[in-house]
């Protein structure tokens, strides 16, 4: 009898292993098919579904002075011309209108960076048949065209219907 009750446990010791390693191959397919959209932690270090980003880019340029001239309020400035350096890039500031995937070339074709929001801002390096190059939280991708405005989307409104229920004659 102990040597039945043996392989039980040895049995269920079995199937535990094998489930905890279907667990983990899922897991890591997932990771892979399902790329963070590194959405940070709170204080409990519980991930959060916030989008709050700032990022600010440095761009090296080279700064001549070109003269001085004086403003009407009798103040001097200086004019400057400022030439950028291969490695600077001039951006425009858009807003993502709607959720889009951020891809690694122009085409659907490419592979997924990272999924986008809903009023992001963006930084917009070129426009590339119909795709705009863009910078987003330190990584470059690409975004087809009518997903980006130059204005945040409008909030998005909820409708609420009530119904009033009807009054009861008095008895």
């Amino acid at each position: 009898m102990a040597k039945v009750n043996q392989n039980k446990v040895i049995g269920g010791l079995i199937v535990a292993v094998i489930t905890l390693i279907v667990v983990i191959v899922i897991v890591v397919l997932a990771k892979n098919i399902f790329p963070s959209n590194d959405r940070g932690t709170s204080d409990n270090g519980v991930g959060t579904n916030t989008y709050s980003y700032t990022t600010t880019t440095t761009t090296p340029t080279t700064t001549t002075t070109a003269g001085e001239s004086t403003t009407p309020s009798g103040t001097t400035s200086q004019s400057e011309t400022s030439q950028s350096t291969d490695a600077s890039v001039e951006t425009k500031t858009m807003y993502v209108q709607d959720y889009v995937y951020m891809r690694t070339g122009p085409g659907t074709d490419n592979d997924i960076v990272v999924t986008l929001s809903r009023g992001l801002e963006v930084q917009v390096v070129k426009l590339e048949d119909q795709w705009y190059e863009i910078i987003w939280n330190g990584q470059t991708g690409y975004v087809y065209e009518s997903y980006l405005g130059d204005a945040p989307p409008p909030a998005q409104s909820t409708t609420t219907t009530t119904t009033a229920a009807a009054e009861q004659p008095a008895a």
